[in-house]
């Protein structure tokens, strides 16, 4: 192996690395598939060569099916902006002079949390987390070049200012757990230690409701500091790369202890709900309890479909595609990535252009209840080259 980042891999971490990707049937040239990447999945999955393949094979499909490599380039209509903004995570520098892993800071005690999950459309929003792992991976990965040596990260998240709603729960054990539940799987072993500071009196609360959907390798790495909480991080990160207020030395331009010039704060306000109000005639079904419901369309590759969907409980949706209509179900491909779908206030809509011609089949899945029933309103329209839209019915 003669790329010079993987100088510090032991001859049986290349070993297992050389099975992975084997298993996983890494294709030639894929960009991610560094060394140390793939690592992180068998370290993930405590080496297990198989479970880790299994996910790996999957995060793979998701990338190149969410063009994860070009979330950069996505046009502004397609992503929320304003997440960014108020409810950032920054890069924030070293852990320690000398030292490759990266400073992350997340001010989520700041985040109006109630208005964003009200004042957001659930695709635009992910995509938003998504470019925010994307671009901490890519830093990462820029460290391991330059050093030749494993990188990695310690995110600090301050609660200072969270206030306790009898929403929060809710929020926690909903969208948040859809949002942090998926980002983490996708992204794993990619922060090495998560220093909770600011911790307010129901912690007990809060944890209770966010263990569920942590795995037990991010659980093992969170550290719930106390009173006492600035010298604790400096336990974990050196106090010339933390700002004053952070109980560290470094200060921004004109002598700010909060360094603002390298943390985003998010604003003193609550979250705009500034999204322009869509009225849509919407169909409507139900996904009974423990079941899927399957609706196929036929469509020819390179069409553009419009997608409006508003749902008041989760539920799983992915997109399969068949060449043929009467096929079996095991040789279909996924080509819109799987995943659960947060239930927000705001009608979700977003584009999406067929990749092949043939049969597509929306699976939506009610796998978890066992009682209630989830009822979608949707609609799909197929966008003509002129801009008219057009109704799509399922066969």
């Amino acid at each position: 192996m003669n790329s010079p980042a993987a100088a510090d891999l032991s001859a049986e971490a290349k070993a297992y690395i050389a099975k992975l990707r084997e298993a996983a049937e890494v294709p030639r040239g894929c960009a991610y598939a560094t060394p140390y990447n793939l690592l992180r999945w068998l370290r993930a999955y405590s080496y297990d060569v198989d479970m880790a393949a299994t996910k790996l094979k999957r995060h793979l499909v998701v990338r190149e099916i969410m063009n994860l490599d070009g979330l950069e380039d996505i046009t502004s209509s397609n992503i929320d902006e304003r997440a960014d903004r108020y409810s950032p995570i920054s890069i924030a520098g070293k852990v320690k002079p000398g030292d490759n892993k990266l400073l992350l800071f997340d001010l989520s005690g700041r985040v109006d949390i109630q208005g964003l999950v009200n004042g957001v459309r659930a695709t635009p929003f992910m995509l938003s987390r998504f470019r925010i792992m994307e671009r901490i991976l890519k830093s990462i990965n820029r460290e391991e070049r330059l050093s030749g040596q494993m990188s990695g990260s310690v995110l600090v998240v301050d609660l200072d200012g969270l206030q306790f709603q009898t929403s929060l729960i809710n929020v926690i054990s909903g969208p948040y757990r859809i949002m942090w539940g998926t980002l983490l799987e996708q992204y794993p072993d990619l922060i090495n230690k998560i220093v909770v500071i600011n911790c307010p009196k129901f912690m007990n609360l809060v944890w209770k409701a966010c263990t569920p959907f942590i795995s037990e390798e991010y659980r093992n790495k969170i550290i719930l500091t106390g009173d006492e909480w600035r010298a604790e991080l400096k336990a974990h990160v050196h106090p010339s790369c933390l700002p004053v207020h952070y109980g560290g030395t470094l200060t921004g331009p004109d002598d700010d202890p909060f360094c603002r010039h390298m943390i985003n704060y998010p604003p003193a306000e609550v979250f705009p709900d500034d999204l322009p109000d869509i009225r849509e005639s919407l169909h409507a079904f139900t996904i009974p309890a423990g079941q899927q419901v399957v609706h196929t369309f036929q469509w020819r590759k390179g069409q553009l479909l419009e997608f409006f969907m508003k749902h008041s409980q989760e539920f799983t949706m992915i997109i399969m595609y068949s060449s043929e209509r009467q096929i079996d179900e095991s040789e279909w491909a996924e080509v819109y990535a799987g995943c659960e779908r947060p239930a927000l206030a705001k009608l979700d809509t977003w584009r999406w252009q067929t990749p092949h011609t043939g049969y597509y089949h929306i699976k939506y899945g009610n796998e978890k209840a066992w009682f209630l029933g989830v009822d979608v309103y949707y609609r799909i329209y197929l966008i003509e080259p002129d801009g008219s839209r057009l109704d799509t019915k399922a066969l």
